[in-house]
């Protein structure tokens, strides 16, 4: 395997991780050299002042254009957060690319996408849309990736999750889900679709017994994100959410002491 200019050999089932060389933007590529490998990689990046660290899973180059949606927000939250987005586009395959990003009806071109541009607040700064949360779509052309993470400043550095960008909305099941005095949980889902659409929320307690149910109406381009506790019983831990119908449909679960929060896809 071949990381930051190295090759690595890795035995079967043996894990390496390694620190990332150089500042500013980093992108790293990892490629099998030789062998028949398969290798599951990724990156662990660190807030140096908080501590915190998000974990941001490898993606192969897109070879056709698409289009790709993830929830994004500038607004403040419980508990003195204050959260926004930050997104980065990458082109990879080199050569010229533009993009187009639309937010809540407005979009803007996004001309050109270097080899790593990052917006730091794409929705209050970019977009000039403070105190509101949406759907993010991007339309990327090949060879061109988009991440995102959503943060909240706390003791100097700051507190995040991963956002990852998607192009599938099929609902699924939400895991990992708590709602007590030490975490919040916010359950969302988001129509992609061109016709309104349903999505049904179903509560699961850790014995696998239902315990509530809600359904939302949402139409085209509509998020709607809601807290956990306001249709399921508050203390619930190791919850389960099934979420039925054609939508983008994931969790944030937030740590009441910290601010710290993980984006939990349906899946």
């Amino acid at each position: 395997m071949r990381v930051q200019g190295l090759d690595i050999p890795v035995l079967p089932f043996q894990h390496w991780q390694i620190p990332a060389t150089g500042s500013g933007d980093l992108r790293a590529e990892f490629s099998v050299v030789a062998g028949n490998a398969r290798i599951l990689a990724y990156g662990s990046m660190v807030d140096n002042q908080s501590g915190d660290a998000i974990y941001v899973p490898a993606r192969v180059a897109p070879e056709a254009a698409r289009t790709e949606y993830a929830p994004a927000i500038s607004a403040a939250g419980l508990l003195g957060t204050r959260w926004s987005s930050e997104v980065v586009l990458a082109n990879v395959a080199g050569g010229v690319a533009s993009g187009v990003a639309t937010y809540l009806g407005s979009t803007i071109v996004i001309d050109p996408v270097g080899a790593a541009l990052r917006f730091p607040d794409i929705i209050g700064q970019t977009f000039h849309r403070e105190q509101t949360l949406g759907l993010l779509r991007l339309d990327l052309p090949a060879g061109v990736l988009a991440t995102a993470r959503i943060s909240t400043p706390s003791n100097g550095g700051s507190y995040g999750q991963f956002v990852p960008f998607t192009a599938d909305a099929h609902g699924g099941d939400v895991i990992q889900i708590e709602s007590d005095a030490d975490f919040r949980t916010n359950l969302g889902a988001a129509n992609t679709g061109a016709q309104p659409t349903v999505a049904r929320f179903t509560a699961f307690d850790a014995a696998g017994v239902q315990v509530a149910a809600i359904e939302r109406t949402l139409q085209p381009g509509e998020l709607a994100q809601f807290p956990f506790h306001s249709f399921a019983p508050f203390g619930v831990i190791n919850a389960r959410v099934r979420v039925d119908g054609e939508v983008l449909a994931y969790a944030s679960m937030v740590d009441n002491r910290s601010g710290d929060a993980i984006f939990v896809p349906a899946q």
